[in-house]
């Protein structure tokens, strides 16, 4: 009842935005503007927010940020509440305003472009980056290998209206083709009604997930650090991070990677084997990420969050920090 009346679209991924078979010289970056989103469901039920001016999910009074925050579904807040996400947390402190720009399913390649896209309307303090271990630079060579000269091309953000028209028809008629029970009822072409009936009927709210999760979108190989693959991608981690480093330098903005341990990280007690193996990748990550640092020369701050838990058990860390976050 709370967005009764109220138009509300689905969650569209980076792949949604940009089909990878349709080549173009624009990259969509983010949802429509000003729009509610229906975004996903975990423990805090569903959720659903609403975009800023430029698609990100940002209170829309929230004027002259002191840091841009680049990073994916963890930066986003996905499956939180606005309240809950990162972003909203530390803007709770009032030292300093972030400005929350993550997008879920993303890697470097995609906060290049934000970065570039942002800076004509927001001017930082900071440019901050969360990079996720094993995740982020899968993703961006992922991202460079399905988009073809990804860091040439313009990042925009959808304010045309016949464009996104265009978009949401697509994606809807992917769900209806999907779900045959759906594809016989016409008067779900309308995507507020259609949305109604998944959030009614459960059943079909979970075949929903079912059809984005089992989407043909080409997979990377996540979660797992590979030394092989990082350091045979060097010039590409470089050529990304470059990226923001120009757009930083044009106001002088300082730049900080966080590298963000995931729980398995933290998997000593139940396969050494594995953890030693996993911590060769990471080792390789974080060499390779220093590495592009120094030779880049520019203000870069890295930050390696592993060191919060390294007084506490693996087992600890895993079962209540990562169970309950």
């Amino acid at each position: 009842t709370q967005f009764e009346g109220q138009e509300i679209i689905l969650y569209l991924t980076k792949e949604d935005l940009n089909p990878p078979n349709i080549i173009k010289e624009n990259f969509i970056l983010q949802n429509r503007p000003n729009t509610l989103i229906l975004y996903c469901e975990e423990s805090n039920g569903l959720i659903i927010f609403k975009t800023d001016n430029f698609g990100y999910r940002n209170p829309s009074k929230l004027n002259n940020p002191d840091v841009l925050l680049l990073g994916s579904s963890e930066t986003e807040g996905a499956c939180v509440d606005d309240n809950s996400t990162m972003s909203a947390i530390i803007n709770k402190g009032k030292t300093f305003k972030v400005y929350n720009a993550g997008k879920g399913g993303t890697g470097l390649a995609y906060y290049a472009l934000t970065a570039r896209a942002l800076s004509n309307y927001i001017k930082p303090k900071i440019i901050a980056i969360n990079i996720i271990q094993g995740i982020t630079i899968s993703r961006l060579i992922h991202e460079a290998n399905t988009y073809k000269n990804v860091f040439d091309k313009e990042g925009i953000f959808l304010k045309d209206d016949r464009l996104w028209y265009k978009i949401k028809q697509n994606f809807l008629n992917k769900i209806l083709y999907k779900n045959k029970e759906l594809e016989k009822k016409s008067n779900f072409r309308d995507s507020l009604v259609l949305i109604k009936y998944l959030i009614a009927n459960t059943s079909l709210y979970k075949a929903y997930k079912e059809i984005i999760k089992n989407e043909g979108i080409p997979t990377t190989t996540e979660g797992f650090p590979l030394c092989k693959k990082i350091e045979s991608n060097y010039s590409l981690i470089k050529k990304s991070i470059n990226h923001i480093v120009e757009t930083a330098s044009i106001n002088n903005t300082k730049i900080i990677l966080f590298y963000h341990p995931t729980f398995l990280n933290y998997m000593s007690d139940i396969d050494q084997s594995y953890a030693e193996r996993f911590n060769k990748g990471t080792k390789c990550e974080i060499d390779v990420l220093e590495k592009v640092i120094k030779e880049l020369d520019y203000k870069i701050n890295f930050k390696d969050l592993r060191v919060v838990f390294s007084k506490y058990k693996d087992s600890l860390v895993r079962e209540k920090f990562y169970a309950d976050n």
